[in-house]
């Protein structure tokens, strides 16, 4: 039922949220200084190759078997990356503090930050927009443009693909003003973009 199938993929996107937050914070646990800027580079990299490569084999295992195949691989590598997850020994450090002083973190470092408010602001709009984008693209790519499945998936590997070249270029930024002008900048260029999709009259 629509109703069973929209709970379970908002218990999903909560999963994944939980998920890749908890990813990247144990990171940040496990390195400090250059070499936590060059594990979440090469982080960030495998992860932008994954997704250029899981659209494109998401859409072929479709046309093929359907969306059953592809669904209960994807459940066995959750299974596999919560195994992961036991397998990983961590201890918990504590350093000595003034009295009364308290740990800074989360929204405390959003509020404390003039840049990073604002920023953080158009972050959570992005994120809700491009998931209304993602949620419509299915219909414009598979009904409206009337494209096969593996298209589908070529799309969605297309994406991947513009994230690993702005993770290039943006690697190249250094300061907090050119990286912030960098993502506003960027803001912009996806919003042409969706215009320019929407107007597409083929895949």
């Amino acid at each position: 039922p629509t109703a069973a199938v929209l709970g379970l993929v908002a218990l999903l996107g909560l999963g994944q949220a939980v998920n890749g937050t908890c990813w990247q914070t144990l990171l940040a646990t496990l390195a400090e200084g250059d070499a936590l800027t060059a594990a979440l580079g090469r982080a960030q990299a495998w992860r932008t190759m994954a997704g250029i490569a899981a659209p494109a084999i998401g859409g072929l295992l479709v046309g093929q078997y359907g969306a059953r195949v592809p669904l209960l691989l994807d459940a066995a590598a959750y299974v596999l990356v919560t195994a992961m997850a036991f397998t990983i020994a961590t201890r918990r450090v504590t350093t000595a503090r003034g009295e009364g002083e308290r740990p800074r973190g989360g929204l405390a470092i959003v509020r404390a930050d003039g840049v990073l408010r604002p920023l953080f602001i158009l972050i959570g709009l992005f994120v809700l927009l491009g998931s209304m984008v993602n949620v419509v693209e299915v219909f414009l790519v598979r009904e409206t443009l009337h494209a096969s499945t593996t298209w589908y998936g070529i799309v969605g590997a297309a994406l991947s693909v513009g994230m690993l070249a702005g993770a290039l270029l943006g690697g190249r930024l250094r300061g907090t003003d050119p990286l912030a002008r960098g993502f506003v900048g960027s803001c912009v260029a996806l919003a042409v973009a969706i215009v320019a999709v929407g107007a597409s009259p083929s895949v």
